[in-house]
C-alpha cells in the first residue's frame, strides 16, 4: 500500500484518487439507502422543535435561494439550508450509524443535497461523493477511536465535518490545493461535546458540520488558504482529538486508496427504533419475549427488567430516569419500558406526552442497566441480555448479538420504505412521498437533484 508524507497528505490523496477508481456496486446501493433512509429523518425531524427553530432562524436571516430547507416551504444559502437539514436528519436520532462510532448520513446528505442542488449535480455524482465522504469518516474515526470518544467529543460533528468537506470538494470536481485549504478550514472549525446528548444541541452538532464544510469548501474555492498540514504535528487534528492515547493504526496507511472499502466491509446499521442505537439490540431482545410471552405488555405482571450491556453502551445512555423524549432517547430504562407497554419505539414512544405517562415512567423504575465489565466493547456494536422477573415468578431471558438493521442483520425494502413513508407522508402527504421514493430508488439514474430536492419543500 501506498504511504504518504504526513496525514494530511493522505487524505489530499484519498479525496483525489479514489473517485477515479471503479466502485463496487455493494458501495453505491449502500449510499443510495443512506440517502433515502436520511432524508426519511430529515422529513421527520423537521418537525419537530429543533427542526423548526433552527429553520426560523435561517428563514430570519435571508439571502439566496440557493438550496430547499426541507419541509418548511423554504429555500435558502446552501450552506443555511445543509446547517438546517442537518439538525433535522439527527433531532430524532433515528439516524445510520457507522461502526467505527458515529453518525456519517447527517452530515455527508445534507452538506452533498445542498451543494449538489446549487450546482444542479447528477444522482451518480452525489453517491460517488457520499462513498468517498463516508471512507474519511469511517477511516478516521478507526485511528481516532476509542480514545476521541472516551474523551467526550461527539465524533459525528468533529470528524464530519472533514468528511462531509471532502464529499464537496468531490462532488465539486475542487483541485487538489483548494481540497488542503478546505481540509484546514474544515478541521479549525471541528467542534462537539457529548456533554449535549438528550438536548437539542446534539442535533445541532449535525447540522453545524455539514454547514462548516460548505463553508470550507467555497472559501477554498475562492482562494482562502489554511495550514498546509492541519492534521499533523503536536498542534494538528489528529494529535489534539486524540489526546494522549496511542493510535493503532499508521494514518497514512489506513487513508490509503487502494485499501478495501469501509462502506463495503462494515457497513452502515439503518435503525427502526427513534433512539439510540446503544439500546437497539436490548429493545430488540424486549419485543421478542413479548412477543412469545404477551401477557408481559402488562405492567402488572412484570417485577423487573434487567438489561446486561458493555460498558461503552452504559457511557452513552446515561439519562436514567427521563422527563424529555430527548433524554428518552438516550434511556435505556425508558425506552424498555416503552417498548414493553406499546409494543414498538417509533415517533410517537418519544413525544413529550408519551414520556411523561405515569404508566411509563412506573414501569421505568423497574427496569436497571446493568454493565458487564468482562463484555467487549468494539466500537458501536451494543450486544444485550435481557432479563424479565414476572411476579409469579418466572424469568424469560434472551441474548441479542445484533439488532435488525445492523449490517449482518439488515433491514428489507419494505422496512426502509415502511420507515420512509411514516417520516415522510405526515410532512408531504402521500403523492410528493412516493415522487421523493420513487426518484431516490433510482438515485443513481438522476440526471440532476433539483428536482429531488424541489420534492422535499412541503408546506410553508
Amino acid at each position: 500500500m501506498t504511504a504518504r508524507a504526513s496525514a494530511t497528505d493522505a487524505l489530499v490523496g484519498l479525496v483525489s484518487d479514489l473517485p477515479g477508481r471503479s466502485l463496487p456496486a455493494l458501495a453505491r446501493e449502500r449510499a443510495r439507502v443512506a440517502f433515502l433512509d436520511c432524508i426519511a429523518c430529515i422529513m421527520a425531524g423537521s418537525q419537530t422543535a429543533t427542526g423548526q427553530i433552527v429553520a426560523a432562524y435561517v428563514k430570519e436571516q435571508g439571502g439566496r435561494a440557493d438550496a430547499v430547507v426541507a419541509g418548511h416551504g423554504l429555500r435558502a444559502p446552501a450552506a443555511e439550508a445543509a446547517l438546517v437539514n442537518g439538525a433535522a436528519a439527527h433531532a430524532l436520532d433515528y439516524d445510520d450509524i457507522v461502526r467505527q462510532l458515529g453518525h456519517p448520513s447527517v452530515v455527508l446528505v445534507p452538506a452533498l443535497l445542498a451543494a449538489g442542488e446549487r450546482a444542479s449535480s447528477s444522482g451518480k455524482d452525489l453517491i460517488t461523493a457520499y462513498v468517498v465522504g463516508f471512507e474519511v469518516i469511517s477511516r478516521t474515526l478507526r485511528h481516532m477511536n476509542p480514545a476521541h470518544f472516551d474523551r467526550g467529543w461527539h465524533a459525528t460533528s468533529t470528524v464530519g465535518v472533514l468528511g462531509a468537506t471532502a464529499a464537496i470538494a468531490v462532488l465539486l470536481r475542487v483541485d487538489g490545493a483548494a481540497i488542503r485549504n478546505a481540509i484546514g478550514i474544515a478541521a479549525s472549525a471541528s467542534a462537539g461535546l457529548r456533554k449535549s446528548y438528550g438536548s437539542m444541541v446534539k442535533p445541532l452538532h449535525a447540522g453545524m458540520a455539514a454547514h462548516n464544510a460548505l463553508v470550507a469548501v467555497d472559501l477554498a474555492q475562492r482562494g482562502f488558504t489554511a495550514d498546509a498540514n492541519s492534521l499533523d504535528g503536536t498542534y494538528g487534528f489528529l494529535n489534539v482529538y486524540r489526546g494522549d492515547s496511542e493510535p493503532n493504526t499508521d494514518f497514512a496507511e489506513l487513508l490509503a486508496p487502494e485499501r478495501p472499502l469501509s462502506l463495503t466491509e462494515t457497513g452502515l446499521t439503518i435503525k427502526r427504533f427513534a433512539c439510540c442505537g446503544a439500546s437497539h439490540a436490548a429493545v430488540d431482545g424486549i419485543l421478542q419475549l413479548r412477543a412469545e410471552h404477551p401477557e408481559i405488555a402488562d405492567p402488572d405482571h412484570i417485577e423487573s427488567v434487567d438489561s446486561t450491556v458493555n460498558q461503552l453502551a452504559a457511557d452513552i445512555l446515561f439519562h436514567h430516569v427521563a422527563h424529555t423524549g430527548d433524554q428518552g432517547r438516550f434511556s435505556m430504562e425508558y425506552s424498555l419500558a416503552a417498548a414493553l407497554l406499546d409494543g414498538w419505539l417509533g415517533l410517537e414512544q418519544f413525544s413529550s406526552e408519551r414520556v411523561a405517562d405515569p404508566r411509563v415512567q412506573a414501569l421505568s423504575r423497574r427496569v436497571r442497566m446493568v454493565v458487564d465489565p468482562a463484555a467487549k466493547v468494539d466500537y458501536a456494536n451494543w450486544p444485550a441480555r435481557v432479563d424479565v422477573v414476572l411476579k409469579d415468578g418466572r424469568h424469560l431471558t434472551t441474548t441479542v448479538e445484533r439488532p435488525k438493521g445492523h449490517p449482518d442483520n439488515p433491514l428489507s425494502p419494505a422496512d426502509l420504505q415502511a420507515k420512509f413513508n411514516d417520516c415522510c407522508e405526515p410532512v408531504l402527504g402521500k403523492a410528493a412521498t412516493a415522487r421523493a421514493l420513487e426518484m431516490l430508488v433510482g438515485l443513481e439514474s438522476l440526471g440532476e437533484v433539483n428536482g429531488l430536492a424541489a420534492t422535499l419543500m412541503g408546506e410553508c
